[in-house]
């Protein structure tokens, strides 16, 4: 289950382009009570498949290595989605503030 869960996530997370609002979205996620940050759940996750892979647990390996793969894409294209919102959130910001003092003039 974790294995195809793994998968997913690196899957849907292997393009920044493609993936940057649902990078952001977990990656940013305000965790609830029950709810767990997302580097929680990372970490649960492989503090669970580590015993199944020293037991011989069949996917176990195979569970890992997409994991990490996933944590790597999100450490890799987080940063520079989160650059590329800013800075377009920034030009929106000024282009307003332009709009606005030509409309006052």
């Amino acid at each position: 289950m974790v294995f195809i869960a793994s998968r997913i996530l690196f899957l849907a997370t292997a393009s920044s382009a493609t993936a940057g609002p649902f990078i952001v979205s977990i990656v940013e996620r305000k965790p609830s009570r029950q709810a767990h940050s997302l580097v929680d759940i990372i970490g649960l996750r492989l503090d669970s498949l580590i015993p199944a892979l020293l037991s011989g647990t069949k996917m176990a390996r195979e569970a890992i290595v997409d994991l990490l793969k996933f944590t790597f894409n999100i450490l890799t294209h987080y940063p520079k989605v989160y650059q590329v919102l800013a800075i377009s959130h920034l030009l929106s910001l000024i282009c307003l503030s332009a709009r606005r003092l030509r409309e006052c003039c």
